[in-house]
């Protein structure tokens, strides 16, 4: 049995609650809580989690790195 298979059927929802609050966490306090570790390990293997942090992050820098440059859409230019 996958250990994404809660993310499929009746605990869908439950681990797509999770996994938007593990990402409100990363962005918000820069890092993950043990408590919601212990909790994303139930439906995710430790790569997984560390997978979750480093795009969280890369995305995280990624937008900061256009703010500050004053990167603008090619609509808005």
């Amino acid at each position: 049995m996958s250990r994404l298979a809660p993310l499929r059927g009746d605990g869908a929802d439950a681990a797509i609650t999770l996994l938007t609050e593990a990402v409100d966490e990363l962005v918000d306090n820069g890092a993950l809580e043990a408590t919601t570790w212990q909790r994303l390990e139930r439906v995710l293997r430790t790569e997984q989690i560390m997978d979750l942090v480093f795009t969280v992050g890369g995305y995280t820098l990624l937008a900061m790195a256009v703010r500050s440059f004053g990167v603008h859409n090619e609509e808005n230019t």
